[in-house]
């Protein structure tokens, strides 16, 4: 488990199998930078899970306006050279999305 607090992950490349975030992208300002560090540090066919509040009035969470919205953010991430292989809800506060790293051509 490793905590940080810049978009730079102090790790060699492919060198981890799973990634977990949880509660962070509705934080980082520039999430493609972030997703690029996971992708370079993941092995081949590595796992990303992101763990984030639904973006409708929930119990507990940040304001409705830093929400991300479930579908966006997966194809967001998409977009970054991941696949989504699983998603489900995690209560009424948060989901969870599931990707695998894409290879490097």
């Amino acid at each position: 488990l490793i905590k940080v607090e810049s978009d730079h992950l102090d790790l060699a490349d492919h060198t981890i199998d799973i990634a977990l975030m949880v509660t962070v992208m509705h934080e980082l300002p520039d999430c493609g930078s972030m997703l690029a560090e996971v992708k370079r540090i993941l092995k081949e066919a590595g796992r990303l899970a992101v763990i984030e509040f639904h973006k409708r009035n929930t119990p507990m969470g940040p304001p409705l306006g830093r929400r991300l919205d479930q579908g966006e953010l997966a194809d967001d991430i998409e977009k970054s050279g991941f696949t989504l292989v699983d998603s489900f809800e995690l209560g009424v506060n948060i989901y969870c999305l599931v990707f695998e790293a894409e290879s490097s051509p």
